[in-house]
């Protein structure tokens, strides 16, 4: 029952104005170009950013992309806002209702534990 979404580099991409895969090399007054670039503004290897831009990053990934970019997930995809509003009403539901421990919802939402727990 875990919650991944992946969501598409594209407009994580976009957000950055690097040019992915420019041939050539850039020019003068050009922006930025290529995956070296892309990792350096994120922090990721070259490698990483190809597995997001085939695969797409998970909530995690996404959140801390999108931070360093000094802007909010939902900023780059709208919907992050709302799957994240799921991902918690799941775990109150599975904290309440079904009366599972914050360590075990945490693990399997994927979301940290500390912000599960109630005084």
């Amino acid at each position: 029952m875990t919650t991944t979404n992946l969501w598409p580099f594209d407009p994580l991409g976009a957000a950055t104005g690097v040019v992915y895969g420019q041939v050539g090399g850039q020019q003068v007054g050009e922006a930025p170009g290529g995956v070296r670039e892309l990792g350096r503004l994120f922090g990721v290897s070259k490698k990483v950013i190809t597995r997001w831009r085939k695969v797409g990053l998970t909530d995690v990934e996404a959140d801390v992309a999108a931070v360093a970019l000094n802007l909010l997930p939902s900023d780059v995809w709208p919907a992050f806002g709302e799957a994240e509003v799921r991902a918690w009403l799941v775990a109150e539901d599975l904290l309440g209702r079904f009366g599972w421990a914050p360590e075990l919802v945490a693990l399997e939402l994927g979301l940290p534990v500390d912000l599960l727990e109630v005084a």
